[in-house]
C-alpha cells in the first residue's frame, strides 16, 4: 500500500513483509520507520503529509501524527484482517475496513 501528500512531497509505502518506508522529499530518499513489523496492507494519509495511517492483514492498525517519525498502535481496533484504510483531508480522522464486515473509527 501507498500514500502521498497533495503536493507529493511526502510518500507513505508498507509492504506485507513488515516494512514501512517514508520519504519526505518526493522519493529520492528513503527512511525505514519504526513501525512495528507486521504484514502490512494499506496505508493513507492527510493532504499535508503529517497525518499517517496504516493497517496489516491479521495485525493492527497504527497512526503517525509527525510524518511517520513514530507511531501508535490503536490497540482499542484489536487484531484483524485489516484490508483498507482511508483517512480525511485534514486527518482528523479515519475509517479502517477487516474481514467479516467490521469498520472502526478513529481519530489522531
Amino acid at each position: 500500500g501507498t500514500a502521498t501528500s497533495a503536493d507529493g512531497q511526502k510518500i507513505l509505502a508498507v509492504s506485507y513483509n513488515g516494512g514501512v518506508f517514508t520519504s519526505l522529499n518526493a522519493g529520492t530518499t528513503w527512511n525505514t520507520s519504526s513501525a512495528p513489523a507486521q504484514p502490512w496492507r494499506n496505508a493513507t494519509m492527510s493532504q499535508d503529509g503529517t497525518k499517517m495511517a496504516i493497517c496489516a492483514q491479521n495485525g493492527n492498525i497504527c497512526t503517525s501524527a509527525d510524518s511517520g517519525n513514530t507511531w501508535t498502535t490503536i490497540t482499542a481496533a484489536g487484531i484483524r484482517d485489516w484490508r483498507g484504510i482511508a483517512m480525511s483531508g485534514d486527518g482528523s480522522f479515519g475509517i479502517a475496513g477487516a474481514g467479516g464486515g467490521y469498520m472502526y473509527v478513529f481519530s489522531i
